[in-house]
């Protein structure tokens, strides 16, 4: 890496702590957690569109479309747009339900609509599969810095973790609202600048296609099957569509939306410019098929294609791209997880979470200690795709209940519970049984459905329930 390389990252980084830093001194506990009501249509593109792209949107599926094909980011591509369409539907739904309130409407939802054990439930079920997708951030910072710095990759995740929990502890929500915007440019300019300097270095898209035909390789890479057959194809952009709505950090992006119109505005646009990102992530596995050899890594693929290909100065815009893609996420991860077992687990009963002593001081410590424990879980598991895999079909286990209380006025504290407690144990265990490590979420969805619209129709929710919703 040049010296010009270092002088782009260190700038970059300079801009983001200190955006940081300016929000460090600025912020009580409720604006640590929620900010409500307070950013436009403009910011909240950048940010949800930020948040949503990080390590599984880029450094996954182009490893992923390398090795197996473009079925990953086909599924998630055209599932996740259509998943912030469908959060564009029900914003002002979801704006309605703790507008006031200093809690996240995500988890006000929960705690209203059904029972605090429910919410508690929903909270140590979100928080569990948030430490996956924290590590996965982790992991892909960690690959960063060991390909470009050398560096031990335990050390390297290490000292990126340090960095995203610090950050993350200091100044919260608001700060990661506003260093979003660099992160989102930041994305644009140095993936689609990838994206066009591989193409045009490999002769384009033809001479992609030209090379991988003469390997043999095209006809399997563009089978979308590929990856993990039709059943992960099809029910995957099916489910997929309605991943966003157990994705707490979309609501509180809709809290943080200054009206309803600002927030599906956001949403409709976000779902575009997704799909966008995953087609570059996609078109740069592609190339990584033709340019690299068979044996590289998944989680290096994208490192080593730009390590390989761009001139200096390039080099370090390609990392601060990535860079920002993975800080975004892991801030927002790690918030979402601190934010659910502050509001759903320690203060579930306390009718307002900033009346608690100290809060703001506990938020921070809970900060740290989450951060670690995503560190941890990095270092077991070393596959980002597996790890995002685990994090986002594991958050569908809570479609039934969300769903269902949104819409179906017979849907009970008790349907919902059992759904989750059954639901959630069995998805993650099926993940780990040979045969099952991509679909173990069909069978444990499915159940979890069968439960809580069952164990509704047997059980009769109370009146007091309905008066608050």
């Amino acid at each position: 890496m040049t010296a010009l390389d270092v002088a782009v990252i260190v700038a970059y980084l300079a801009a983001v702590l200190a955006v940081n830093r300016h929000w460090a001194g600025r912020i009580d506990a409720s604006g640590w957690l929620t900010s409500k009501n307070t950013i436009g249509a403009g910011f909240l593109v950048f940010t949800v569109v930020s948040t949503n792209v990080g390590a599984g949107t880029i450094i996954g599926t182009a490893g992923a479309t390398m090795h197996s094909g473009i079925g990953l980011g086909l599924t998630y591509g055209v599932g996740v747009m259509v998943g912030f369409w469908v959060m564009a539907a029900v914003t002002r739904r979801v704006r309605t339900l703790a507008a006031t309130t200093d809690r996240s409407s995500f988890s006000e939802f929960f705690r209203r609509r059904y029972s605090p054990s429910v919410a508690i439930a929903v909270g140590a079920a979100v928080a569990f599969l948030y430490f996956f997708y924290l590590a996965a951030q982790f992991k892909a910072l960690a690959g960063l810095l060991e390909v470009w710095g050398g560096w031990d990759t335990r050390l390297a995740g290490v000292i990126a973790a340090v960095l995203v929990i610090w950050m993350t502890a200091g100044a919260g929500i608001r700060s990661d609202l506003y260093t979003d915007v660099l992160h989102f440019w930041a994305m644009v300019v140095t993936i689609g600048a990838g994206v066009a300097i591989e193409l045009v270095r490999h002769g384009g898209p033809g001479g992609v296609m030209a090379t991988l035909q003469a390997r043999g390789q095209w006809a399997g890479l563009m089978n979308p099957y590929t990856f993990a057959g039709p059943a992960f194809v099809w029910l995957g952009i099916g489910t997929g569509a309605l991943l966003g709505l157990p994705a707490m950090e979309n609501w509180q992006r809709i809290d943080a939306a200054s009206d309803t119109r600002s927030a599906r505005q956001a949403f409709l646009w976000a779902g575009l410019l997704n799909a966008l990102f995953f087609a570059a992530a996609v078109t740069l596995g592609l190339v990584a098929a033709a340019a690299l050899p068979a044996d590289t890594p998944a989680n290096h693929v994208l490192f080593r294609l730009i390590q390989q290909s761009l001139p200096p100065g390039l080099v370090g815009l390609a990392v601060v791209g990535l860079f920002a893609a993975l800080m975004s996420t892991a801030n927002t991860m790690l918030m979402v997880a601190v934010a659910v077992l502050l509001s759903d687990i320690l203060h579930v009963r306390q009718e307002r979470l900033t009346a608690a002593p100290q809060l703001l001081r506990t938020t921070r410590q809970l900060t740290w200690a989450v951060g670690l424990a995503g560190l941890a879980i990095a270092w077991w598991q070393p596959q980002i795709v597996s790890l995002i895999q685990t994090a986002l079909w594991g958050s569908g286990i809570l479609l039934p209940a969300l769903v269902g209380g949104l819409f179906w006025p017979r849907a009970t504290s008790q349907g919902a519970l059992a759904s989750i407690l059954v639901g959630f144990p069995l998805n993650f265990g099926l993940s780990f049984v040979d045969g099952w490590h991509d679909v173990s979420w069909m069978p444990a969805l499915a159940v979890a459905a069968l439960l809580f619209v069952g164990v509704s129709i047997a059980t009769r929710r109370p009146d007091a329930v309905v008066a608050h919703v």
